[in-house]
């Protein structure tokens, strides 16, 4: 049952019946009326649809007076339906849902917005999520994920998408990273495919006096079934070099996707002292992750670390790549020509024009490719 038109919100419970198996509440205007209906509907689905595998309510509350029983309803009924297996609302969890949750049989899919949000983890059951595969949450603070993934070691997540809504400390950053990496008895350190990280406000750069704490990309090597890998450049890795780009390949040979910025990000938005890598680290994705579709990485390109390369055919599906952050230095009238040559014959399938670095410009990488 999905609805769209909140005309119909008096009449929708009318239709509630144990038959139904996902119910959609989608593009409601909101109004403290809309509130309200929804905060009274919602506790009557448990009891009406036993059987309801999808809830979505993707509803956007006014800080109506109604706010809080909406919240207050949504969290008790989330744990009455016994077979719900996937949960998608941008209504704000009421306190100890998230933990709570954790015990809940069924539950494989997690599509939050979360609010202000304490994890206590002495809420948390023995066992927490033991069915749970995707996590896609909006939210202002890491922390409560962090505690999170802390706590569920036993779910066999295979997908993790986090958008923060303004950008975090370093220092908070790297203990979400070690959550998730540093417990070997981690299942997902067997089932992890997609871990994406994404800045909502791409012109939020306000940078905190953390500069010693380094973020390490090694770690994450522990996945070795990753397919997906996105993390804004707003932290980068201090430890991106063409040894952890070569271990990388070793370690991820499934990889489609690889991404050191976020999508809307543009040159001009990244740390100044991003780490780099070289052509080289193409040479290692390029043969060995043959499955690699889409890459976005800093490269300092130099026709001399190129130098004695055998020109072959490769196998590499690459369709797009976005040297971010980069520069080709030209050393010689004949560099430019020497680089083109080598990124063409290792990544025949892709797109020069989404190729930008920083320099030569952009006319001249054109002309250089018509030749």
């Amino acid at each position: 049952m999905a609805t769209e038109n909140k005309k119909y919100l008096p009449f929708l419970s009318m239709f509630l019946a144990p038959g139904l198996t996902w119910i959609s509440v989608n593009g409601w205007e909101s109004d403290s009326t809309s509130t309200l209906e929804l905060s009274r509907l919602i506790p009557r689905i448990p009891g009406a649809c036993p059987n309801l595998r999808l809830l979505e309510v993707k509803y956007d509350p006014d800080q109506s007076t109604s706010l809080e029983k909406l919240v207050d309803a949504l969290s008790r009924s989330l744990f009455s339906l016994p077979r719900l297996t996937s949960i998608y609302t941008s209504i704000p969890l009421g306190a100890g849902t998230l933990e709570n949750l954790g015990a809940h049989p069924s539950i494989r899919t997690l599509n939050l917005s979360l609010g202000p949000y304490h994890f206590r983890r002495d809420l948390t059951p023995t066992i927490m999520y033991s069915h749970l595969a995707s996590v896609h949450v909006v939210t202002e603070d890491i922390g409560p994920l962090t505690e999170l993934f802390t706590s569920c070691s036993s779910a066999p997540l295979h997908s993790i998408s986090i958008s923060l809504r303004r950008m975090e400390s370093t220092a908070a950053m790297q203990r979400f990273l070690s959550a998730l990496c540093s417990n070997p008895e981690h299942r997902m350190r067997q089932t992890l495919k997609s871990l994406c990280v994404h800045l909502r406000d791409v012109s939020d750069r306000r940078h905190h006096s953390d500069d010693r704490v380094g973020l390490l990309i090694r770690p994450a090597l522990v996945f070795r079934r990753m397919m997906e890998f996105s993390w804004p450049s707003a932290y980068p890795f201090s430890d991106f070099d063409d040894a952890t780009v070569l271990a990388l390949s070793h370690a991820w040979p499934r990889l489609v996707n690889f991404h050191l910025m976020d999508p809307l990000e543009h040159d001009g938005s990244f740390p100044s002292h991003m780490p780099t890598a070289s052509l080289h680290a193409l040479q290692y994705l390029g043969q060995r992750c043959r499955r690699l579709s889409s890459l976005k990485i800093p490269i300092e390109a130099r026709a001399t670390d190129i130098a004695g390369f055998e020109y072959s055919l490769s196998q590499s599906k690459l369709s797009s790549l976005h040297m971010v952050n980069s520069s080709i230095h030209l050393d010689t009238s004949d560099d430019l020509a020497i680089v083109a040559r080598y990124l063409d014959d290792l990544f025949p399938s892709f797109d020069p024009r989404f190729l930008v670095p920083r320099r030569p410009s952009l006319s001249e990488w054109e002309r250089m490719w018509q030749r």
